[in-house]
C-alpha cells in the first residue's frame, strides 16, 4: 500500500505542476543529483557578488492574499550593506524595517523612526536551529524559456510531503543565465488536493550596483 500511495502522489504532483509530460518539447526531466549540480554554483556565486535583491512575498488564505512584503537588500560587502522591508497586512496594519550596516555599525529603525546604532563587536554570536521533515515525492525539470528578452535555462523543483493535514507542496524555480548567474528565483507553497498556494515568493537579481552605502547618522 506504501508503494501505491507513494506513486499516485508522484502522479499527482507530476499532473498538477507540470501538466502533460510531452506539454513541452524542451523541458527535460532531470535527477535530483543533476538539478543540484547545475543549480548549486549559480546560487552560491550570487551570495558573493555585489547585488541588489528586489523580492516580494505574498500570503494568501482561502485564495485571497492577506499579506504583502516588499524587500529591497543592497549588499557590497559583508559588513557594508542595506536592508529594507515594508510588509502590508490587508487587516490595515503595516510596518516598516530598515538596517544599514557600515564596518562594524548596524543602524536600524523601524516605521520611519528615529535610527539606532548598535556596535556588532559587543554583541554574541546566535545559534541555528535544525529542523527535518520527510519528501514524499519530488521531480526536476530544466527548461530554454525567455527572461527579459534573452534565453535562459529554467529549472525547476517541485517537492510533495505528506503532513498530518494532508500533501503540502513546495515549488522553486530558478532562472539561471548562460554565464551563470541567477537572475531570479520563484518559490510558491501550499496544499495539494485541491492545489491552494499558501505563500508566494519572488526574487529579482541586478549584479550592476551603482549606489553607495553609508552611515544614516555620525
Amino acid at each position: 500500500m506504501k508503494i501505491s500511495r507513494l506513486s499516485m502522489i508522484l502522479s499527482l504532483a507530476a499532473i498538477l505542476c507540470f501538466g502533460i509530460a510531452d506539454v513541452s518539447a524542451q523541458k527535460k526531466v532531470l535527477d535530483r543529483k543533476t538539478y543540484m549540480d547545475a543549480t548549486h554554483g549559480p546560487k552560491n556565486s550570487m551570495y558573493e557578488a555585489k547585488r541588489t535583491v528586489n523580492t516580494v512575498i505574498e500570503e494568501y488564505k482561502d485564495g485571497a492574499a492577506v499579506l504583502t512584503a516588499t524587500r529591497v537588500y543592497q549588499f557590497l560587502a559583508e559588513d557594508n550593506y542595506r536592508f529594507f522591508d515594508n510588509t502590508v497586512s490587508y487587516t490595515g496594519s503595516s510596518r516598516k524595517v530598515e538596517r544599514i550596516r557600515v564596518g562594524h555599525y548596524l543602524y536600524s529603525r523601524e516605521d520611519d523612526g528615529p535610527w539606532k546604532k548598535e556596535d556588532l563587536r559587543l554583541v554574541g554570536g546566535m545559534g541555528s536551529g535544525t529542523g527535518s521533515s520527510t519528501i514524499s515525492s519530488s521531480q526536476y525539470t530544466v527548461e530554454s524559456v525567455f527572461l527579459g528578452g534573452v534565453i535562459v535555462d529554467l529549472y525547476e523543483q517541485f517537492i510533495v510531503r505528506s503532513e498530518e493535514n494532508g500533501l503540502v507542496f513546495t515549488e522553486d524555480r530558478l532562472w539561471i543565465g548562460h554565464d551563470g548567474a541567477l537572475l531570479q528565483d520563484e518559490t510558491v507553497e501550499g496544499t495539494l488536493s485541491p492545489r491552494v498556494e499558501t505563500r508566494r515568493t519572488i526574487r529579482k537579481y541586478d549584479y550592476n550596483p551603482n549606489f553607495k552605502i553609508e552611515a544614516p547618522i555620525p
